[in-house]
């Protein structure tokens, strides 16, 4: 080659293969007969017909592949190449087998959303638009001004003239002069805590709803809870807290009203402060009711409308097994961090992921909510699979033996005082003088049949039984239930 290539090395050859882009032997003119085209085209003034043809004549030109014989089928080949080409195959290669053996990280992201419309298109930007008539975005109707629904806020409007209008909408939702956004929110946590709300229709306060029943609770809740903080550098005078609040409580309604600690008027703002609604809540006399009620009182109220008593409640699957690893000494308080996939790790089960398709396992066993809807109360359900769960799964397996093991830690402990730690531990509560002679009288029999069968049980007969013991704690409602 005369010329100098792109990195001006002179008289510098290249070696193209042209496998089946010709006969072998033919003469140069007669290489392909699209290059006999293209020649021939090239020759004329058509500059269509030139660069038609030049673009055939490309696509059939194949440079060299396994056919060739410049392909390196092996490294034994590589012997050919110069010593720094075989030097730059070896560390990539090196390269290439770490990268395998040490795969990166995962790339961290984050699915965000930002005001605009669809780029590059007739919705692109901010601004109004027109109705789509019957839902057709091909089927274009007048242009309508952004705003709120008038069925909600009324004809008369501020015009909304800069942004999208969510801050708006924000702004209106948790506005004074939209009180039913502080009624939703403190009856879903009242029915958090009492496990019916003062609304039973949580995700219904229409015509189709039921009635509440405390109106003036719920009012006074709402307005507690959306009215601005006092007395923590805000403005007003300083008012007590609800631990320590006047001994006002609100109305009596039917004879049996929740009884709640009120602030001298106007009543301590809790500025849409969820963590000071539910100790508001909780620190009510309602609230630490008992779930057994004299007779008398499950007579005259016996669906619990009036609160008269606390509902008995069972955990939500989430708790059920936070609960589990907790009493067993192995959950993990770790916050935040990637999700988990193995349903052993002890991490809170806020942390596990969720696969929507399967609906087998702990979650459904539990009635955990459905990832693919919108719930607003999760159902309850009491069938025989959940027993066999807490009696024979791997899961709660583990979880025994830790329990077992964390009461045998205290080797200057006996029998009685164990027990009375587990009960501490699981129920907190101490165990009853019959509970204990019980499980006095269930170790005793569990340690002689371990040694029984101390040829197919390596470990200790104590441990055995305390295993076996513990096993029959963790089955037990009280652990799962709240009262």
């Amino acid at each position: 080659n005369p010329h100098a290539d792109r990195q001006g090395n002179p008289a510098v050859w290249r070696f193209v293969d042209m496998v089946n882009s010709g006969a072998a032997g033919a003469p140069d003119a007669t290489l392909n007969p699209v290059l006999d085209r293209w020649r021939q085209t090239a020759a004329g003034q058509d500059r269509e017909r030139v660069a038609n043809a030049s673009r055939e004549f490309q696509e059939a030109f194949k440079l060299e592949n396994d056919k060739s014989p410049f392909w390196i089928r092996s490294p034994a080949d590589e012997s050919a190449l110069p010593p720094e080409a075989r030097s730059a195959i070896g560390a990539a290669r090196a390269r290439l087998d770490e990268h395998r053996k040490n795969a990166p990280p995962p790339i961290e992201y984050a699915n965000g959303a930002q005001d605009g419309g669809v780029p590059e298109s007739t919705h692109a930007g901010i601004h109004d638009v027109k109705v789509h008539i019957r839902g057709s975005y091909l089927r274009l109707g007048d242009l309508v001004p952004r705003r709120f629904p008038v069925v909600l806020a009324g004809e008369k409007q501020p015009p909304i003239t800069r942004d999208s209008g969510r801050v708006e909408l924000a702004n209106w939702l948790a506005s004074p002069k939209h009180p039913l956004t502080g009624r939703v929110i403190v009856n879903r946590v009242w029915r958090h805590h009492f496990g019916e709300g003062i609304v039973r229709t949580p995700s219904n306060f229409g015509f189709l709803g039921e009635r509440p029943t405390h109106p003036e609770l719920l009012d006074w809740l709402a307005a507690t809870f959306t009215e601005r903080e006092r007395g923590r550098g805000g403005e007003g005078e300083n008012t007590p807290s609800p631990k320590t609040g006047s001994d006002r409580t609100h109305p009596t309604i039917g004879g049996r009203a929740p009884s709640l600690p009120l602030s001298p008027s106007p009543p301590l703002g809790l500025g849409w402060s969820l963590k000071r609604l539910h100790r508001l809540i909780m620190l009510s006399s309602t609230y630490q009711q008992s779930s057994v009620a004299p007779a008398q009182t499950v007579k005259a109220d016996p669906d619990n409308r009036l609160f008269s008593r606390m509902n008995r409640r069972r955990l939500e699957a989430e708790a059920v097994r936070d609960n589990l690893l907790a009493v067993a000494g192995q959950l993990d308080p770790k916050m935040g961090g990637v999700g988990e996939r193995d349903f052993n790790v002890p991490r809170r089960t806020l942390y596990l992921m969720t696969v929507r398709s399967d609906r087998t396992g702990f979650g459904s066993l539990f009635d955990m909510a459905d990832s693919t809807n919108s719930v607003d109360r999760r159902t309850i359900s009491t069938v025989a699979p959940q027993a066999l769960f807490m009696m024979n799964n791997p899961f709660i397996v583990a979880q025994t033996k830790a329990l077992a093991k964390r009461l045998l830690d205290d080797l200057e402990a006996d029998d009685r005082s164990r027990i009375q730690k587990a009960y501490n531990i699981l129920y907190a509560r101490n165990a009853s003088p019959k509970e204990v002679r019980i499980g006095l009288a269930y170790l005793s029999r569990a340690r002689s049949a371990s040694v029984v069968q101390a040829s197919t049980a390596p470990a200790p007969a104590d441990r055995q039984a305390w295993e076996r013991y513990c096993q029959i704690l963790l089955c037990a409602n009280e652990l799962i239930y709240v009262d």
